[in-house]
């Protein structure tokens, strides 16, 4: 008998094994998708990684049930099972972030209420009754649904619970897998000219259905077909409605269809690519030299030089040559701003890919990829798992961006280095570009391991901005802050108004104060169920926790010592709105963060609305950094750069540059040269003295020369080692275990256990330990170490419960 070793998506190592039978054995092989049976009823959609006569486990195997198609290449296998060793998680955990759900559909676990009599029903609880209240005894619920009706967070327990007492039953129902939309079409006749007058004649005595047919015979074509137009296009358009359309059908002279539609947009219409200017040529030409030597090559373009072009002019060439390209971003706001030029050079083979589209548009685009429809896809960090054909070049546009890596659930990837190895993979070519590079792309240089290509100049001669760093401390000792706002900013902003020019105010800080304080006793309202303050948020006048989302209803007197005077302490972008409506009160302002962007038409109107000009100033948080191009913003504030600066991260200083200078580039026209006003308490500090004179070179070696003394990434590896328990001395005891186990088996090389910033989420105390060691030690040596203590003390006696997550090379 036939045996397959199959990936299934759960947290559990290794594969599982299940026999094949006869009838299947044909159709299976590696990375084909089969449906299996998973526990005692749990129904999985599992990917077939290997097939061999030998049983490979000594439990009870069980059959493949059905096989659902191909669904991974063989390339994409082994791309998957680099990331679970690289990054210390499972197989399974790579899948479930690989696929897109609705090619892996799996079962749902819903109860169904038993209908027993008063007297047959045992002792219940409280809660234990709500949920058997708010279930039916004809309709299984979820989950999900009961969660929500009846207000209990976690009912699985509960439910277990009335299980065992006979009051509830379980069944399991397989969720819908993708289906292609299906829409209507009205087919016309084949007529010649002659007959479609005689068809028109003949209903003289119908004026609705010759009308309709006029129509019909006038309007080109649709979905492919000259003859074919959507049922729901006609009844918009066409003044008739069913029962005439019905009538034409039975006289044959139209016919109603079924077809499978697209869900994505399609362009057909392309304009082609920009010109390249002599600085971009050039800059081209070096990159495609050092693809002669080097796979990886580091494109460090000041803001707003025109690196776009370049990437678009590379991808064109790699498809003339027949091959398929792979174009990230590390944000989905900036997606809304490039689609276009992606679609207007490459039209209808340009695909786009990422978490905001639904489970049946990713699953299309995945379609696409694989059938090589799409041979440019423009998406985010998860892009990198499409099933690439031929693939040719990868650009990581914004590389230095930390949204590239995956923090939560596993695997905590970091799109760029994977995308490294799926170049590799594919023998393809690797393109980082970015006006702030990554120390450690910048140190991968020096090394020789990537080439560097740099491009000074802005596009169309565009001056870069001048840039001011303005001392708030003194304006606040000589009282002329308003607000938050340094009247040198004020004016500035003034000025850009009165010329019709826009305006980007950055603080990287949503809601609108960080926390609430009582005045009388320095109380501070913080979240119960984590270790951190509350944010106040004005507009939904709540205070929410951004761990864990809860949120309570803003303080009216102080609950230690009941004093009415609360103030808000500090301030984010929704109190920067506030403050810039009372300054500009003419203005139209815009404010760009989660709370005001959390769909895709969100991102897609605020930004749109901006690049037309329907807002003068746009407040936002990091969101605003990301690439985006405004060509008529003339002055970007900054406004207190000191939170950055000073957060306890030895990362603090090359990413308040990255930030602040990429923020910075926002500014500026071929007409007149932009300003960047930096509000700050510290205006001598190195970091802001490096962004005036926009010297990256120096800022790198500077912080390079740090992480070497203190044996920091770039120069050193981490693996960071994340403890949590609901019990503060439990979390404590096991993160001492692990950290003196660990410095048993790598002295000297132990960081920790420590407390987070933030010690407490969602009800878990955490502790940290971070292993730090040197680049020529071998990493996969390093990690089974790491993993081989991990579950010696999951299995201590004082460590029952603890849960441990590793994260290698966090940021």
């Amino acid at each position: 008998m036939k045996y397959a070793s199959v990936i299934i998506p759960v947290a559990l190592p290794g594969t599982f094994t299940y026999s094949v039978p006869e009838e299947l054995e044909p159709l299976l092989g590696p990375g084909v998708a089969v449906v299996v049976n998973f526990g005692k009823s749990k129904l999985f959609t599992a990917i077939v990684k290997e097939l061999h006569n030998e049983i490979h486990t000594e439990f009870d195997v069980k059959p493949i049930l059905s096989v659902s198609g191909n669904c991974v290449t063989a390339q994409q296998l082994t791309l998957w099972e680099w990331i679970a060793s690289y990054y210390c998680c499972t197989l399974g955990e790579v899948m479930k972030a690989a696929l897109p759900q609705a090619l892996r559909p799996d079962s749902e676990t819903r109860y169904l209420r038993q209908p027993l009599d008063p007297d047959e029903l045992p002792e219940l609880n409280n809660r234990q009754y709500l949920l058997y209240n708010a279930m039916n005894t004809s309709k299984p619920v979820s989950v999900d649904n009961l969660a929500k009706y009846t207000g209990i967070r976690n009912p699985v327990p509960i439910l277990q619970q009335l299980f065992q007492m006979g009051c509830v039953t379980v069944e399991q129902f397989f969720t819908k897998a993708y289906k292609p939309a299906i829409k209507k079409f009205i087919v016309l006749a084949d007529f010649t000219d002659a007959e479609a007058h005689a068809a028109l004649d003949s209903l003289k005595r119908s004026p609705a259905q010759q009308s309709l047919l006029e129509f019909l015979l006038g309007e080109p074509c649709d979905a492919g077909d000259d003859k074919a137009i959507a049922l729901a296009d006609v009844l918009l358009r066409c003044n008739t409605n069913m029962p005439t359309i019905n009538k034409l059908a039975k006289k044959s002279y139209i016919r109603i269809e079924n077809r499978v539609v697209g869900r994505l947009l399609n362009q057909d219409h392309i304009t082609g690519l920009k010109e390249l200017t002599p600085q971009q040529q050039a800059c081209k030409n070096q990159i495609e030299t050092h693809f002669s030597t080097h796979d990886v090559v580091l494109l460090h373009g000041v803001t707003s030089s025109g690196k776009t072009e370049i990437y678009l002019s590379l991808i064109a060439d790699a498809l003339k040559n027949g091959k398929t390209a792979l174009y990230l971003l590390p944000e989905i706001a900036i997606t809304t701003q490039i689609i276009k030029r992606i679609r207007d050079a490459f039209g209808p083979v340009a695909g786009v890919y990422h978490s905001k589209y639904s489970d049946a548009e990713r699953a299309e685009v995945w379609n696409k990829v694989s059938d090589g429809t799409y041979t440019v896809v423009l998406g985010v960090r998860s892009a990198i798992f499409l099933p690439f054909q031929n693939l040719g070049l990868i650009v990581v546009d914004e590389e230095h961006e930390t949204t590239y890596k995956q923090q939560d659930p596993a695997p905590r990837y970091h799109a760029r280095d994977v995308a490294l190895v799926l170049a590799a993979r594919h023998a393809a070519k690797l393109v980082l570009g970015t006006a702030t590079p990554s120390l450690e792309s910048y140190y991968n240089c020096l090394n020789g391991k990537y080439a560097l290509v740099s491009l000074n100049e802005r596009y169309g001669h565009v001056a870069l901005p001048e840039i001011m760093v303005v001392d708030t401390r003194d304006a606040i000792k000589r009282k002329i802050m308003q607000f938050h706002f340094h009247p040198l900013l004020i004016d500035e902003i003034k000025t850009a108004l009165a010329h019709n020019e826009q305006v980007i105010l950055f603080r990287n800080r949503r809601g609108y104060s960080p926390y609430v304080e009582c005045g009388d006793c320095g109380f501070v309202a913080k979240c119960e169920f984590c270790n951190v303050s509350l944010t106040y948020h004005k507009q939904r006048k709540a205070m929410v926790c951004h761990y864990c989302g809860n949120t309570l209803a803003l303080l009216t007197e102080c609950p230690e010592c009941k004093s009415a005077r609360l103030r808000t302490m500090g301030f984010g972008t929704e109190q920067l709105e506030d403050e810039a409506a009372h300054f500009f009160p003419d203005a139209v302002i815009s404010r760009l963060d989660l709370d005001t962007a959390g769909t895709r038409g969100a991102y897609e109107k605020i930004i749109s609305d901006f690049e037309n000009h329907r807002a003068d100033i746009l407040i936002g948080t990091q969101m605003i950094s990301k690439g985006l191009d405004f060509g008529n913003v003339s002055v970007v504030g900054i406004l207190n750069a000191d939170s950055m600066l000073n957060f306890p991260d030895f990362r603090a200083f090359e990413r308040s540059f990255q930030m602040m200078l990429q923020v910075s580039g926002r500014a500026g026209r071929k007409e007149k040269r932009g300003k960047v006003i930096i509000q700050t308490t510290m205006p001598d500090h190195e970091i802001l003295t490096d962004i005036l004179q926009a010297d990256y070179t120096g800022m790198a070696q500077r912080e390079l020369a740090i992480r070497t003394h203190f044996r920091y990434p770039p120069v050193y590896r981490f693996v960071r080692i994340k403890l949590s328990h609901p019990q503060y001395d439990i979390a404590a005891k096991a993160a001492s275990v692990l950290a003196e186990k660990l410095t048993e088996m790598l002295p000297g090389r132990i960081m920790g256990p420590e407390e987070p910033l933030v010690s407490k989420v969602r009800n878990q105390w955490l502790r940290h330990v971070v292993v730090r060691f040197e680049t020529s030690l071998s990493a996969a040596r390093v990690k089974q170490h790491i993993l081989t203590v991990v579950a010696d003390t999951e299995k201590h006696a004082g460590c029952k419960g603890i849960h441990i997550i590793l994260d290698v090379d966090p940021i």
